[in-house]
């Protein structure tokens, strides 16, 4: 019998949780934009995966035949320039579409953050100085060069995307916080956006 009373009180406090949940959720609505957000995170998983590659051969180039190797950076170059299109492409969409009361185009943006902000990586990892391993086959070292050309360019276009879909103007090439701050003059930081902006409005920096 106290067996169970005990699983009848365990079924009561489910209940009584689950009650409160959906209380809680009560009038909050998902975003109009929950398909392409999902697709941004599509995106920056193929980024992540093709930054990964990238270190490793930046960590490890191959010694003697590097055919293979840029073929497959040049293959990775073009689906670079592949997701720009595309994003591009879900800018528009976005943009196209009327927010509702809850909800504006501002819900992509820390997605398409993400985005920017893995291609930047890409970018810095090429272009860091100071890599241990030096790069003797110049075919080798173009086909990494053109991959932070591209992936620089989708992190130009990301930046202006995310100034058009925030309502904020963007500073130029200034895309870093480092880069914000030591500019002249100095401008805002947008934390929550990722972005670099002339307004002098008091903005997180």
């Amino acid at each position: 019998m106290r067996k169970i009373k005990t699983l009848g009180l365990i079924a009561l406090i489910l209940i009584v949780g689950a009650g409160s949940t959906q209380v809680a959720n009560a009038g909050i609505e998902p975003s109009p934009f929950k398909s392409e957000i999902n697709k941004l995170n599509a995106f920056n998983n193929h980024l992540t995966a093709i930054q990964e590659i990238v270190n490793r051969v930046l960590a490890c180039p191959p010694v003697g035949n590097t055919q293979g190797t840029v073929r497959r950076l040049s293959a990775m170059d073009r689906q670079l320039y592949l997701l720009d299109a595309s994003v591009e492409s879900l800018v528009e969409e976005v943009m196209g579409t009327q927010p509702d009361d809850q909800h504006d185009w501002n819900d992509v943006v820390p997605a398409l953050t993400i985005v920017k902000d893995t291609a930047h990586e890409i970018v810095r990892s090429i272009d860091d100085p100071y890599l241990d391993c030096s790069h003797d086959d110049l075919r080798l070292v173009d086909a990494l060069e053109q991959i932070s050309l591209t992936a620089d360019m989708l992190v130009e276009n990301a930046t202006k995307y995310i100034g058009d879909l925030s309502g904020e103007v963007n500073c130029g090439e200034l895309i870093t916080k480092e880069d914000c701050h030591l500019s002249s003059p100095p401008r805002m930081w947008n934390e929550p956006t990722g972005t670099c902006i002339d307004d002098q409005t008091d903005v997180p920096i």
